[in-house]
């Protein structure tokens, strides 16, 4: 498969044997376009792999967003670009040190949404009547008590029915499952459905010789072959189960706001920078030529979900996409960093903008959004108190990030002033089940995953 048939089998591939139809009938009460606003989150996103596609014509639906939106590069939290963390304090407009949620996870444990003390964008707004629905939000399990539905999202855990609140809001969790055929080729299924099997890895029919498990880590062989395929392969799976719930949510209830974060734009960039920017590294032609750029390849499937969720907003409907950090070239770094980095982490040949490289994307579109404006800087901090903002609810002063007024149109400026409050209320907790109570500790595929994209050694 060459790679312009690779990245249109990202945009257009769907598993068969749904529960559920993406054009299923909207209740009566809901009106189309009643969506208040839609953020979507695309994690470790980064201009300078956006850019270039958009002067190219790519990513549609992003470029659509901009025509009649603003833009920003988006600064991370220095020191702190894990993601369960930064997503974390993009939620609440708080820093680390006051979310709960800072550092790494210890003893190989998750991130959980009880550690989680300051109000997050789905407490605030469901505390003032909005229905809100999120999913695949980071450091969001066990599911919380909200004013309308959440699908937990573990730090990169797997998604199951007790990842749902309220446990009876009626969504099929069949789940997709990820394995090698017998042939040598990636394919998931549906459920225990074997009639449901469909070939989804990131080259379509991805070819894995199983001799190669004993390759060394660092090796194209072992990369190209078995390791880090298989799981961006399942970190695929992931976002579309995500994207799919939200499709299914949007349309069979009513919801003012909605969120989905999808990872994949990261792990594809930690895994695979060296095919999208191949100047340093050790590649041959052919390796090039079979994979082509699965960084830009995932940017596309995440412009795709982007897409499909948008047909559930409206004109009066607020937009941001936002990301946690960027990425950059691990031979931008100096010698003795890079090489550190690559002793530490043989899979990984992009880093985050901790270690000064590049920033995260901001995007936002609506009624109340100047169309054509383009700020010079924003931090992730900035993001629920402009969105607060836009949507006419007050801002809280224990927040630390500031209202975007850049990004604003003259007329809504002028005619609304900022409004405060002190704080909001603390978020509502569920009671957990002693499976939920028990279940903290990363499983061995989630530190696989986290050893891949360069989080732990």
């Amino acid at each position: 498969m060459n790679a312009r048939a690779f990245l249109a089998f990202w945009a257009a591939v769907w598993l068969p044997g749904a529960a559920w139809s993406a054009e299923a009938a909207r209740p009566a009460a809901c009106r189309p376009g009643a969506l208040k606003a839609l953020l979507i989150g695309l994690d470790g996103a980064t201009w300078s792999v956006a850019d270039p596609m958009l002067r190219r014509g790519e990513l549609p639906n992003l470029k659509g967003l901009l025509a009649r939106g603003a833009r920003s590069p988006l600064q991370s939290l220095p020191g702190n670009a894990w993601s369960p963390v930064v997503w974390t304090s993009l939620a609440t407009g708080q820093r680390p040190e006051k979310t709960g949620i800072n550092g790494l996870p210890q003893d190989l444990h998750r991130f959980t949404s009880d550690q989680r003390s300051a109000p997050a964008f789905w407490d605030i707004l469901g505390g003032r009547g909005y229905r809100v629905l999120v999913s695949g939000y980071l450091a969001t399990w066990p599911p919380e008590t909200v004013n309308g539905v959440m699908l937990s999202r573990p730090c990169f855990g797997k998604l199951s029915a007790r990842c749902l609140y309220p446990a009876d809001a009626g969504y099929d969790y069949r789940d997709f499952k990820v394995a090698y055929s017998t042939a040598g080729y990636f394919y998931a299924t549906l459920g225990s459905d074997p009639s449901s099997r469909s070939e989804v890895g990131p080259i379509g029919r991805l070819p894995f010789d199983p001799r190669l498990r004993e390759a060394a880590a660092d090796s194209e062989a072992f990369q190209s072959n078995d390791h880090v395929w298989r799981l961006l392969t399942q970190v695929y799976v992931g976002d579309e189960r995500y994207a799919r719930g939200m499709e299914h949510f949007l349309s069979t209830g009513c919801f003012d706001f909605a969120a989905l974060t999808i990872t994949g734009t990261d792990s594809a960039a930690h895994m695979f920078w060296r095919y999208h920017e191949p100047e340093g590294f050790q590649l041959s032609p052919d390796a090039l030529r079979r994979y082509g750029d699965p960084v830009e390849a995932y940017y596309r499937y995440a412009d795709e979900v982007v897409g499909r969720l948008l047909r559930s907003a409206g004109p009066q409907t607020t937009v941001f996409i936002v990301s946690d950090h960027g990425e950059q070239s691990l031979m931008k770094y100096p010698p003795e960093q890079r090489e550190r980095l690559l002793q530490e982490h043989p899979f990984v040949y992009s880093h985050h903008n901790d270690a000064g490289g590049a920033e995260g994307i901001l995007i936002a579109a609506g009624p109340r959004v100047a169309p054509g404006r383009t700020l010079r800087s924003a931090s992730v901090l900035d993001v629920l108190p402009t969105l607060l903002y836009l949507l006419d609810l007050p801002v809280a002063r224990d927040m630390d990030g500031s209202v975007l007024e850049g990004l604003v149109s003259a007329a809504y400026l002028s005619s609304h002033p900022v409004r405060w409050t002190g704080k909001y209320p603390a978020p509502v907790r569920a009671v957990r089940g002693e499976e939920q109570a028990a279940d903290t500790k990363l499983s061995p595929d989630e530190l696989e995953l986290l050893r891949a994209s360069g989080y732990i050694r």
